[in-house]
This record gives C-alpha cells, structure tokens and sequence, in this order.
C-alpha cells in the first residue's frame, strides 16, 4: 500500500499532529490487511518518518526544470 500526500502545515510541525495522522494511516493499511506501506517522501520528511519505522530502500530521482530532485523512497512494515 502506498502512502501519499500527507502533509502538515509548517505552523503545526512538531505538535504531534504528523504522528497522529501517520498513526490512522498506519491503523487504516493495517485494517485493510497491508503488508507494509510505501512512501516516496519530500526530502525535509524522510526523518520524519525513520523516527515514525520507516526504513529507506531507494530513491526516485526527477528533475524539475534544471534542478535534480532526489526524493528518498521508504517502508514501513506493519
């Protein structure tokens, strides 16, 4: 199952309000008998995400105009 788009808006990061929304997402995927959950994440949110469980096992390189973009491809297994 892949995870996408959950963002929150800067005045609220680091009131708890990611790991709320990444927990229904986590207990969603789980009641809909996911494996584990995918996410292709903004590079600011990949730390966020190692401290929620998930670990890196790629990255999906675009480009947008002239600028190289990495974005950091993750798992969490349920």
């Amino acid at each position: 199952m892949a995870l996408e788009h959950l963002w929150v808006s800067p005045e609220h990061i680091g009131t708890g309000v990611g790991r709320k929304l990444f927990a229904h997402a986590v207990d969603k995927a789980i009641s809909l008998n996911a494996k584990s959950i995918d996410i292709e994440s903004d590079p600011n949110a990949e730390e966020f995400y190692k401290r929620m469980g998930a670990k890196r096992i790629g990255e999906n390189v675009t480009q947008v105009e002239e600028t190289k973009r990495i974005l950091p491809r993750l798992r969490v297994d349920l």
